[in-house]
């Protein structure tokens, strides 16, 4: 069995970014959302808090890639400035 060597009382096997297995179940279950939920980032994106100084917990999602499930409640920003609309 795979899951002989955890340690009692433990109640997940394995615990990804976007799956959690139990002990005991089967090798192949992922609590995986449906690809259609998955979100894609149109443009570069900061996705948590980050102040004007960019500190924070923010973190970098390119675009075209998936926003992480645990990162969709998130605030938003663009990662990179708006270009000044000024003429110069």
């Amino acid at each position: 069995m795979v899951d002989e060597n955890i340690t009692p009382g433990t109640e997940y096997a394995e615990i990804g970014p976007d799956f959690r297995r139990k002990v005991g179940e089967v090798l192949p279950t992922r609590n995986r959302p449906a690809p259609a939920e998955l979100e894609r980032a149109d443009v570069d994106l900061i996705v948590g808090e980050v102040d004007d100084n960019g500190h924070g917990t923010g973190t970098f999602v390119a675009a075209g890639d998936l926003i992480p499930a645990a990162l969709a409640e998130h605030p938003r920003r663009p990662a990179r400035p708006e270009p000044s609309s000024r003429k110069r």
